[in-house]
């Protein structure tokens, strides 16, 4: 008798990102600020008054991620995004964008954090 594996559930999400990555165009006006060397910046996804929201894929494990990174430099906004990030990044609901990492470049004097990437 033939053995059947059970069927794993895997959400879309995590079908769509482990497609072969096709080539994708990296965008070239983000700041020197950015961290590229973990992200690669696909394009722009909005602008709020204190930063920008980039769609990027994370070089090393190969999925999609957002980049929001701070642009407006003052010590209140920094302690704001800081603390945004934290709070955010203990709420665990199907309606919010979880927020999976914090950083900060100290040389340009900018944090960034890396959200969910959630298609609307």
């Amino acid at each position: 008798m033939a053995e059947t594996k059970p069927e794993v559930f895997e959400p879309k999400e995590q079908k769509e990102q482990r497609e072969p990555v096709v080539d994708e165009p990296e965008l070239k006006n983000v700041g020197s600020a950015f961290p590229k060397d973990r992200y690669k910046p696909l394009r722009e996804l909005g602008r709020g008054a204190n930063g920008i929201v980039y769609l990027c894929r994370d070089r090393l494990l190969g999925k999609k991620v957002a980049v929001k990174m701070l642009e407006s430099l003052t010590s209140e906004s920094i302690i704001d995004f800081q603390r945004e990030a934290k709070i955010a990044s203990g709420l665990n609901h199907p309606g919010i964008v979880r927020v999976l990492d914090f950083g900060a470049d100290h040389s340009c004097f900018t944090d960034y954090s890396i959200l969910q990437y959630a298609r609307l």
